[in-house]
C-alpha cells in the first residue's frame, strides 16, 4: 500500500489563489499543514491573510478528509488586521484511513502561553501527531512548526530551539509504531539543533535527497540566498520511501511543498 503526505507552511493563504489552485490539483492520502488561521470572518487582512482558512479549507476537503486544527494561540494578534484569531496547525486524513488515535503536546510553552507583548518570539510550539492503523500496522506521522525567533534573527542555534529538538524527540518517543515527522521547523541544516534530530534514529530526507531548498520565489531573494532551509521531513529508518520531492516554482506560499510517498 502506497501512502502520500504532504507538508506545507501555507503562509496564511496569503495568496489565496494560487494556494486553493494547489488543493484542487492534489489530493494525497494526508496533508499536514502550518500556519492556519481559524478566525470566523470570511474577510482577508490588508496583508492577504485569510481569516477563516481552516473553514475555507474544510468547505474544500471536507467532503473527502477528516481535519484536525491544533490551535496553539487563541488570540494570535495580526496588526493588518487589528483583531485576535486563533492560529496553528492542521492534519486533513483522507477519509476511509482508520485513525487509531489524535495527540497534541507542546515543546515549547503550553497553548495561549503567548506574551502579547511580544508574541512572534514567544507563541508556543507544538507537536500534532496522529497515529493510522495501515495494513494492520501503526504508523505514527507528526506535524510541526518550529521555534521563530523573530525578525531578522534568522534561523541558527538558541537556547530555545536546541531546547525544542530534544523535547521533540521525547514526543516522537512516545508515539506508536513507524514515525514520520515533517513541517517547518525554522531551522538552518547545519545547526546543532539539527544534529539532535539527526542523530537519533531519524533520517533527515531533505539531506538524504540532496535538496537546495525549501523556498519559494514569494519569498525575498535577498533572504533565500542566506536561508534557503525552512522546511523538512524526517523518517525512522524502518520507514520505506518510494519518493520524496520538493517543488521550489510553488506559488501559493513562500514556502515549498513537501511530498512524500511511503510504502506500508
Amino acid at each position: 500500500m502506497k501512502l502520500n503526505i504532504i507538508f506545507l507552511n501555507t503562509y496564511n493563504a496569503r495568496y489565496k489563489d494560487e494556494f486553493f489552485d494547489f488543493l484542487d490539483s492534489n489530493r494525497p492520502d494526508i496533508f499536514c499543514f502550518q500556519e492556519i488561521y481559524s478566525g470566523l470572518e470570511s474577510t482577508t487582512t490588508s496583508s492577504g491573510s485569510l481569516v477563516d482558512q481552516y473553514y475555507q479549507m474544510r468547505l474544500k476537503l471536507g467532503e473527502e478528509y477528516y481535519s484536525y486544527h491544533n490551535v496553539r494561540q487563541e488570540s494570535w494578534y495580526n496588526s493588518s488586521y487589528g483583531r485576535h484569531n486563533p492560529w496553528g496547525n492542521a492534519i486533513f486524513i483522507k477519509k476511509g484511513i482508520s485513525v487509531c488515535s489524535y495527540f497534541e503536546e507542546y515543546i515549547i510553552g503550553y497553548r495561549n502561553s503567548a506574551d502579547k507583548e511580544n508574541l512572534s518570539k514567544t507563541i508556543p510550539v507544538s507537536a500534532q501527531s496522529v497515529t493510522l492503523i495501515l495494513n494492520g500496522k501503526l504508523l505514527s506521522i507528526t506535524n510541526f512548526h518550529g521555534y521563530y525567533a523573530g525578525v531578522g534573527a534568522g534561523k541558527g542555534d538558541t537556547p530555545e530551539r536546541l531546547t525544542q529538538s530534544k523535547n521533540l524527540l521525547e514526543h516522537i518517543k512516545k508515539l506508536p509504531g513507524q514515525k514520520i515527522l515533517g513541517g517547518d521547523f525554522n531551522l538552518d541544516p547545519d545547526t546543532e539543533s539539527m544534529d539532535i534530530l539527526e542523530k537519533s534514529n531519524l533520517k533527515n530526507l531533505i539531506k538524504e535527497y540532496s535538496i537546495k531548498g525549501t523556498r519559494t520565489s514569494k519569498y525575498p531573494e535577498e533572504k533565500r540566498k542566506i536561508n534557503p532551509f525552512a522546511d523538512y521531513v524526517f523518517v525512522e529508518e524502518s520507514v520505506k520511501v518510494n519518493g520524496f520531492r520538493v517543488d521550489t516554482d510553488f506559488l501559493g506560499s513562500d514556502h515549498a511543498p513537501l511530498f512524500l510517498e511511503i510504502e506500508i
